[in-house]
């Protein structure tokens, strides 16, 4: 039976997932990527930490207000920006827009109907309204927010799973991958995920999480582990790598609807009557790839655990992005800086007198 080819020209984009060989292998080749991707944004991450400290008042250099207070000087902080960080967030909440869903190719307008009901239910949810606004709010602040789509067992509802939305409240708490280029990060191979749990949480979820199996006997102690924040007393840091993968699947053209039909698990001998023939008589099909998430959680000690079956196109964070420059991110806090400083500065030398 004649395929479609599926020969392209060469691509540069091409990146390939982290394959699990042993733990320790897989561990190093996570932490690996996890430090390259942090080194590589530095430069964003550390003014926009700068960014969000003046944000909330410490608008003072270290060095001017150490003398200040030594010689007992008034130091005084006028806080003017989140007045106008305020205003920025309550103009965008007035133009909120909608998602409209069309058919297309076929579809039928009742399905897509439904499909545009099923959006606006999940994202009139408060969790998402929270989700949504405090990216944005991030993103005016220091240049970045982020948010997370997940899927939650279902409560007190004969439904399985819910699609919510999660708040991530730190603007860097999503480590993305450093080749990614898309504002939203949707290009992105892979990202990191740090999280904290309680030590009696930790304990119950991953009871089988004990000793050093799978962190390299060499980069492992519980000095260093309690030093860099991954395992304290009270808490425990667990990190979620995520990353894309490809599986092979048979694609067809479905007679009647037109709609793309995955064709992997039915026979070959039944795909005359259900796929579209071409002008030979031949049933379209073609032999391609479909992406899916692959999850695996790193808590410590380094022990991991994996599932697969989340058929997503990206990993189900979006990021938000206030504007890039050269691979600079800004907001507004670093254009209004020199304003509340001199404001403050002002106020301050007058109340010397």
């Amino acid at each position: 039976m004649a395929r479609r080819p599926t020969s392209s020209p060469p691509r540069t984009d091409q990146r390939n997932p982290v394959e699990y060989e042993d733990s320790a292998t897989f561990v190093r080749a996570v932490v690996d990527l996890y430090g390259k991707d942090v080194e590589s944004d530095r430069h964003n991450a550390e003014p926009a930490r700068q960014d969000i400290q003046f944000v909330i008042g410490d608008q003072w250099d270290p060095s001017v207000r150490s003398l200040r207070k030594r010689l007992k000087k008034p130091v005084l902080t006028v806080n003017r920006l989140p007045a106008f960080v305020a205003q920025y967030v309550g103009a965008a909440l007035q133009s909120a827009t909608t998602i409209k869903v069309i058919p297309a190719r076929g579809g039928k307008r009742l399905v897509a109907e439904i499909r545009q009901g099923l959006i606006r239910a999940i994202t009139r949810e408060q969790h998402a309204k929270n989700a949504t606004q405090k990216a944005m709010t991030n993103a005016y602040i220091c240049g970045i927010g982020n948010f997370a789509i997940c899927l939650k067992d279902a409560k007190n509802d004969v439904f399985l799973r819910d699609i919510v939305f999660e708040t991530i409240e730190d603007p860097l708490g999503v480590i993305w991958d450093r080749a990614s280029t898309e504002p939203t990060g949707a290009d992105a191979n892979h990202c990191v995920v740090p999280e904290y749990m309680t030590r009696e949480d930790f304990d119950r979820t991953y009871p089988e999480a004990k000793g050093d199996a799978g962190w390299p006997e060499d980069e492992y102690n519980d000095t260093l582990m309690t030093s860099h924040g991954w395992d304290g007393t009270d808490s425990v840091r667990v990190a979620k790598f995520w990353q894309m993968k490809e599986e092979p699947v048979t694609l067809g053209l479905e007679a009647g609807t037109g709609d793309v039909i995955d064709l992997t698990d039915i026979p070959e001998q039944d795909w005359a009557g259900l796929v579209v023939p071409d002008k030979d008589g031949q049933p379209m099909i073609r032999d391609t790839v479909r992406r899916y998430a692959e999850c695996h959680v790193l808590p410590v000690p380094a022990f991991w655990r994996g599932h697969t079956g989340w058929t997503f196109r990206a990993c189900p964070f979006s990021e938000l992005r206030a504007g890039r420059f050269k691979r600079r991110l800004f907001g507004i806090a670093g254009g209004l800086c020199a304003t509340p400083k001199t404001h403050s500065a002002c106020i301050t030398f007058g109340a010397r007198s």
